[in-house]
């Protein structure tokens, strides 16, 4: 954890005692992604790096537009499809501040925060709830064994932007809502945080292609 520390600004996250972070400080840390057939939503996690959905990053490249307007392109670098999430390299360096992933895994009736770009017509969407269930049945291969439930209102566009706890560290990535057919409303799915770091360490040793 030391090393990624010093290779991704931010990286390292410890302690749960809330810091009140600020709500403008976790919106400008999450960007819009478009892609040529659609929109979701990351996270800036470093200079030139943003973390998103993998099921958001169906092409090589991408635009990556942030909340002070800037709007920049992006390669994808990595792909994890297993846990859903990818990471892209952008040709500029992002101007909005780094966020911190927590290194640990959500807590059950943790308090949790969603940002993203809802259906494309409320950018910077925020929702609210808590972690409902940090052990959640597998789903089949489309989904990531690792998903954890949460009481968070998810829509399309909010795809693979950030959830944070209540210290402003992201604790996972929006994923996937439960299906309305089967009279549910307001359960979500997101990968956390500590699944995305277990495969990312992995790969740190190539981290300047990867942009981190």
């Amino acid at each position: 954890v030391k090393m990624a520390s010093l290779l991704v600004p931010g990286l390292m996250a410890v302690g749960c005692t809330p810091k009140g972070p600020s709500l403008q400080t976790e919106i400008a840390e999450t960007v819009i992604v478009r892609v040529a057939d659609g929109v979701g939503s990351g996270v800036i996690l470093g200079p030139n790096t943003v973390l998103t959905a993998a099921h958001v990053t169906d092409q090589d490249t991408a635009t990556i537009e942030t909340h002070d307007g800037q709007k920049v392109q992006a390669k994808v670098t990595f792909i994890w499809k297993q846990d859903d999430f990818a990471i892209l390299r952008t040709v500029e360096t992002l101007h909005e501040p780094v966020a911190t992933l927590a290194i640990r895994a959500p807590c059950d009736g943790e308090t949790v925060t969603a940002i993203g770009d809802a259906l494309d017509m409320v950018p910077w969407f925020v929702s609210r709830g808590v972690v409902a269930n940090t052990h959640v049945p597998a789903f089949g291969d489309k989904f990531s064994p690792d998903l954890v439930a949460a009481d968070l209102t998810l829509v399309p566009g909010m795809s693979g932007g950030p959830v944070f706890n209540a210290d402003g560290e992201v604790i996972g990535l929006s994923d996937a809502v439960m299906p309305f057919r089967l009279g549910i409303t307001r359960v979500s799915f997101i990968v956390p945080s500590e699944a995305i770091w277990h495969e990312l360490k992995n790969i740190l040793p190539s981290s300047a292609a990867l942009g981190l």
